[in-house]
């Protein structure tokens, strides 16, 4: 009961800075791993002939990738670099984590929100459904006390740390079952 309604629009606020000469080390989205550097999770160049216009992000900012954004395609960067000029970044402007704003973005139920949010052709998963910044900005997410906010991620990192463990075992295991396959 003492979680406050909010608009994204007073938690976020689009910045738009664009690379003059593309010399920043380029971005890449994983939705399991967030912002990571292009280089060090593929061999192969990037698409694009120049990186000159793409958007400049830095620490403790939101890139959203807005055909992504229903499946949890949103992260706070931890990086300076570029990303596509097709995703929209952000700066916080209210009173939230922006670790906890990530958790909260990549949830079913928010992200079931943009998925309804957004604008396109196709259906559910599929399609080229696009939040743009207007519909993102007006949707509303409950918030905790900023204090509140850190005990949840303590208890969310708590519970997942037991899985993550099980998961690295697993893929070990994975990798030398092929090595002896």
């Amino acid at each position: 009961q003492h979680w406050e309604l909010w608009r994204i629009k007073y938690l976020l606020r689009e910045v738009d800075e664009r690379s003059t000469t593309g010399s920043e080390p380029l971005l890449s989205m994983r939705m399991h791993h967030g912002l990571v550097i292009f280089a060090e999770h593929f061999s192969r160049p990037p698409q694009a002939v120049t990186l000159v216009g793409f958007k400049i992000v830095r620490p403790g900012q939101f890139v959203v990738n807005r055909m992504q954004a229903g499946n949890g395609v949103i992260f706070a960067s931890t990086l300076t670099g570029l990303v596509s000029p097709d995703y929209a970044v952000f700066d916080p402007i209210g009173d939230a984590d922006v670790e906890f704003l990530g958790e909260l973005f990549r949830s079913r139920k928010v992200r079931a929100k943009f998925r309804a949010e957004s604008k396109g052709l196709g259906t559910g998963t599929s399609g080229f459904l696009r939040l743009y910044t207007d519909r993102f900005g007006a949707i509303h997410v409950a918030l905790p006390p900023r204090a509140e906010q850190r005990n949840i991620l303590t208890g969310v990192a708590g519970e997942l740390s037991g899985v993550n463990t099980a998961i690295s075992r697993l893929e070990r295991e994975i990798e030398l079952l092929r090595e002896y396959r």
